[in-house]
């Protein structure tokens, strides 16, 4: 019935949204470059899944993962 290729992103619509040459860079050429703030970003994610990680900030403890 439907391809896969018949449908749109979330990311890409999103990167549309916000800039048109962003979403064809990275969704139609496929041209992607890490920078310091994409390598934080992706430190960030990978530690919001890992059950084990917590942290303290003053009187508030953070425990992002809840299994």
């Amino acid at each position: 019935m439907y391809d896969d290729d018949d449908f749109l992103l979330i990311l890409g619509i999103q990167h549309f949204v916000f800039c048109k040459r962003q979403r064809a860079l990275i969704h139609i050429e496929a041209l992607w470059a890490e920078n310091l703030l994409t390598v934080d970003g992706s430190l960030k994610h990978k530690r919001v899944h890992d059950s084990f990680f917590t942290e303290k900030r003053g009187e508030v403890s953070l425990v992002p993962a809840v299994t």
